[in-house]
């Protein structure tokens, strides 16, 4: 264990390994995490990954997140979606929102929906864009629509590309006009060549057709499962 201190005294953490590494091999879970963490930012993986698990199979708040990213890094999805579900079951947007993808990764969209639709209540874009995909992919246009608008109001390119393609479907090219401009300002790479088609080739075929094949294929457009720090 002297390794640890060492190593943690290398990248300025000597005062936290001085005070912390004590209390959490007297058993403080908070200082189990406080020691996780400075050990997964001095890349000291395993023995974070072990700290990370004594805090969160103590109970601290925030620890099964991290853990559950660094079991999804090393292959154990198994044991990161035992940990993300932890997690999110006990309120965690960001974990509800890694075991959507996760589920949906595994083949499993149907009991990625809620994991998704959670993270989208607690208000994150891209959740809402994941649902919407999922949605899309069981011909549920009607409920995507709303997460589409909503998530493009809120910045959110991809999906400002996705409402213009239901937009167009439904034959309101003024509007998908609108959303791909906006798309397109924001430096999402296919809205202007969108807008090309647009005006060419109605309604919005090549776009539709793009959207329908991520949703198809819901992995390839979801964004990178997030990195698991410690809020």
């Amino acid at each position: 264990m002297s390794d640890i201190l060492r190593r943690l005294a290398e990248h300025g953490c000597a005062r936290l390994a001085a005070h912390r590494f004590p209390a959490a091999r007297a058993g403080d879970a908070r200082a189990m995490l406080d020691l996780a963490e400075a050990l997964a930012g001095a890349g000291r993986t395993p023995e974070a990954e072990y700290w990370y698990r004594c805090a969160a199979e103590a109970g601290a708040a925030g620890a099964a997140f991290p853990l559950g990213g660094l079991l999804y890094a090393d292959g154990r999805t198994a044991q990161a979606e035992r940990w993300w579900r932890r997690a999110a079951e006990g309120g965690d947007a960001d974990a509800a929102f890694s075991l959507g993808a996760l589920l949906t990764e595994l083949g499993r969209p149907a009991e990625a929906e809620p994991w998704h639709r959670r993270a989208a209540e607690a208000g994150d874009p891209d959740a809402m864009y994941n649902l919407a995909l999922a949605l899309r992919a069981d011909g549920r246009d009607d409920e995507a629509a709303p997460l589409l608008r909503e998530a493009a109001a809120l910045g959110h390119c991809p999906a400002m590309t996705g409402l213009a393609a239901l937009l167009a479907e439904g034959g309101d090219t003024a509007a998908a006009r609108r959303w791909l401009r906006r798309a397109a300002r924001g430096g999402e790479p296919d809205a202007r060549a969108d807008l090309r088609l647009l005006r060419g080739r109605p309604p919005l075929a090549a776009a539709a057709e793009r959207l329908a094949r991520a949703a198809a294929g819901l992995l390839a457009a979801l964004p990178a499962l997030r990195p698991a720090v410690h809020r």
